[in-house]
């Protein structure tokens, strides 16, 4: 009975030894979270006055064309160069498609820079290890690229976590000049806000090793 006992014992040390060894390797960086494009948005708001219409309004486009990765290293860190968010920007869909066109191919000119690009360098507020389940308070700084112009932007908002999944969801604002875009100005627009606001829905799943 003891020998029994003693045999049963080690097999349970071989074990545990064996599950030890797993999760170290489970927590070995970098951890890489790929965007499930199916399961997100992005878009813009335009505050415009139209000729014919009593008051001013949103103008809104949103695409889920969207694809990229972050990635973390063992500290919980975002790592720059590993990491982008890529959005089409021929994709992008209102409810006016005279709107649509001058936007993709005018303001944004996509037919020659058909993405807008954020790469994150810093992400403010995320736990780690991340959770299974709620959400915290975020504030996602990137490099953004439009066009030919990159700019610095701070995005603020909320993570929530589901088991091996985050969605991100901020927003941010800037001016048309900051990235070099000229304010529509066609006969049925009457006046255009000098002020882009771009919101983010996104989800990150992780990664198979």
């Amino acid at each position: 009975m003891l020998q029994r006992s003693a045999g049963l014992l080690a097999v349970a040390l071989v074990i545990a030894m064996g599950f030890g060894a797993a999760a170290a390797l489970a927590q070995e960086g970098p951890y890489r979270f790929d965007v499930d494009g199916t399961a997100s948005q992005a878009l813009y708001r335009v505050r415009e006055e139209l000729v014919g219409v009593a008051l001013p309004g949103d103008a809104v486009g949103r695409t889920n064309w969207i694809s990229g990765t972050a990635v973390f290293d063992e500290q919980g860190q975002v790592i720059p160069e590993l990491s982008a968010v890529r959005v089409n920007l021929a994709t992008l869909q209102s409810d006016r498609p005279q709107r649509d066109n001058y936007v993709r191919y005018t303001t944004l000119e996509a037919g020659r820079w058909p993405e807008a690009v954020m790469v994150p360098v810093e992400v403010q507020g995320l736990p780690w290890p991340l959770p299974e389940e709620g959400s915290v308070p975020v504030t996602v700084v990137g490099d953004v690229t439009i066009k030919d112009v990159t700019r610095r932007l701070e995005w603020t908002g909320t993570a929530s976590f589901e088991p091996g999944a985050m969605r991100v969801s901020v927003r941010t604002q800037f001016n048309f000049a900051e990235f070099n875009l000229q304010q529509p100005r066609v006969p049925l627009v009457l006046s255009v806000e000098d002020l882009i606001r771009l919101e983010a829905d996104i989800l990150f799943r992780l990664a198979t090793q």
